[in-house]
């Protein structure tokens, strides 16, 4: 049951996404700081689906559950953007595409960096 609940930021964060997306005028646009807004979104997704497929950093991953990671973000990101080319008054961008992948790979490529330190028996 731990492991189901540890689940539950990803789905919440993963459901704020699409929610915000489908919005003709999300909060921040304007402000010249889309691609760190979107790195920061992502980097933020990518830290609760860690969360989830670590059972709370209990788990360690290895290399191929971090690619597996990386690629969903990545597909969720291109999924994201051909939803928004279905809202009114807004377009898909492959700039916001590479700054969500930004923040996948920097949240991966931290946890790769310091897991050992992180993971608790």
């Amino acid at each position: 049951m731990g492991t189901v609940l540890h689940w539950i930021p990803a789905l919440a964060t993963l459901c704020l996404i699409v929610f915000l997306s489908h919005q003709s005028h999300p909060p921040g646009a304007g402000l010249g700081l889309n691609p760190l807004l979107h790195l920061i979104e992502y980097a933020f997704l990518t830290l609760t689906l860690v969360w989830g497929r670590s059972s709370g950093l209990r788990r360690r991953m290895g290399t191929r559950q971090l690619v597996w990671l990386w690629i969903l973000g990545t597909l969720f990101a291109v999924s994201d953007e051909i939803h928004q080319s279905f809202v009114p008054g807004r377009e898909p961008s492959v700039g916001d595409v590479l700054a969500d992948v930004a923040g996948v790979t920097l949240v991966l490529a931290a946890y790769r960096l310091v897991r050992n330190r992180i993971h608790v028996e």
